[in-house]
């Protein structure tokens, strides 16, 4: 089981970029687990124009934690690059995509200039230009991160399982989908950033039930028993959502 600070959440992410150097450069960034403090990324997904990135985002993107793409890639290999990035990013959003996009361009602008890109094109998270370096991008990646994680949008990784919180539903790696209540889908987010910690029932009720409706201890233990069986769990021997020290955690 992971402590608070060895855990770190799971993030696949794809990089568009044709540029092999810069390609391979983005790919080692993201995959040095000493490079972000709250992510780790199991895999990066790459793309080198934007036929392979749509292909790509049209077969990966539930899953996909974080998008980086150049402003200028060919619009299929052979062809010489032009500004597709935002035709992407657009697409993206159409496609029901909701992890951080982060344009990494080329063209070096002025910090008025980003402002005026993202007020105008909110399907964007980030426009950084490559002048600033890694560093900066780097920063830039696990905010944006940080804040998909917070908002509900960003799927999370349950022991191989996907779970979304926005839709309230779990995805297992059979594709097979289960629907979950709002309040097994709140009791599932609050065990997941305990990060590894053991939640009481008594802090289960304040923070999920907030004490309103006087629940009773096997009010919850309902809740965590149809929990368990949404995730497949072994009702004698679960591996996931575990009991211990008198209260209940998830085991990542």
């Amino acid at each position: 089981m992971k402590g608070d600070l060895k855990f770190k959440t799971p993030i696949r992410a794809l990089v568009i970029e044709d540029n092999p150097i810069q390609l391979n450069a983005l790919v080692d960034l993201l995959l040095n687990p000493d490079n972000f403090t709250k992510f780790i990324f199991t895999e990066v997904l790459q793309a080198k124009n934007a036929k392979r990135a749509l292909l790509t985002l049209q077969e990966n993107g539930s899953e996909l934690g974080l998008i980086t793409l150049d402003n200028q890639v060919p619009a299929s290999p052979g062809l010489r690059p032009k500004e597709l990035g935002l035709e992407i990013a657009l697409e993206a959003r159409k496609m029901g995509i909701t992890c951080p996009i982060i344009i990494n361009t080329g063209t070096a602008t002025s910090a008025s200039d980003e402002e005026k890109f993202l007020m105008n094109y909110q399907e964007v998270n980030e426009y950084v230009p490559k002048t600033k370096g890694y560093s900066v991008l780097r920063v830039r990646i696990e905010k944006q991160l940080m804040d998909y994680e917070l908002s509900g949008k960003a799927p999370l990784n349950i022991s191989g399982i996907i779970f979304h919180p926005d839709a309230q539903e779990l995805v297992h790696t059979d594709h097979q989908k289960e629907k979950l209540t709002r309040r097994e889908s709140l009791l599932l987010q609050n065990l997941y950033f305990a990060h590894g910690k053991v939640k009481t029932v008594e802090e289960l009720n304040q923070e999920i039930w907030k004490n309103k409706d006087n629940v009773e201890t096997q009010t919850i233990v309902q809740h965590i028993t149809d929990l368990r069986r949404k995730l497949r769990e072994k009702p004698r021997s679960p591996k996931t959502l575990v009991f211990q020290d008198g209260g209940y955690c998830l085991a990542l």
